[in-house]
């Protein structure tokens, strides 16, 4: 199965304080938990057309997101918006939210002449590359 392009944004990190309202010591150090250090508030990346983990991507929040990615066509009254979903990773002590958005191949864009008229696309006279394949700049309901 070969997965769509798709952007990965982290929502938000949260503290062990925020979740249980006190600080969560380790048992076997005495330390407190951090905030997972994997990732950083609003860091961004673009996975393209595979299930590779991202190198410095957290193994146990990859295994969830997998789960999600797999499942990502099927409708989901919780989501957010069209072509987004939400996943939370699985550390229930300090856990991560992502926002996974579903990017446009734009295959057809490059491969089919095009031309813009307000913010629709339609065929036209247009090169392939004089297209824009950004689904933000010319919203085809996809």
């Amino acid at each position: 199965m070969q997965l769509p392009r798709m952007k990965i944004t982290v929502a938000g990190r949260y503290s062990p304080e925020e979740v249980f309202g006190h600080e969560i010591v380790q048992s076997s150090s005495g330390k407190a938990i951090p905030t997972c250090q994997f990732f950083e508030d609003g860091q961004e990346l673009i996975l393209e057309n595979s299930f590779k983990m991202p190198d410095d991507f957290c193994g146990w929040a990859w295994r969830d997101l997998t789960v999600r990615l797999t499942k990502f066509d099927l409708i989901d009254v919780n989501s957010p918006g069209p072509n987004v979903t939400c996943v939370a990773c699985g550390d229930g002590v300090r856990p991560v939210i992502f926002r996974l958005e579903k990017l446009h191949d734009c295959f057809f864009l490059r491969n089919t002449p095009q031309k813009p008229i307000g913010k629709e696309v339609v065929a036209g006279s247009f090169s392939p590359k004089d297209v824009s394949c950004s689904a933000g700049r010319y919203p085809l309901g996809l």
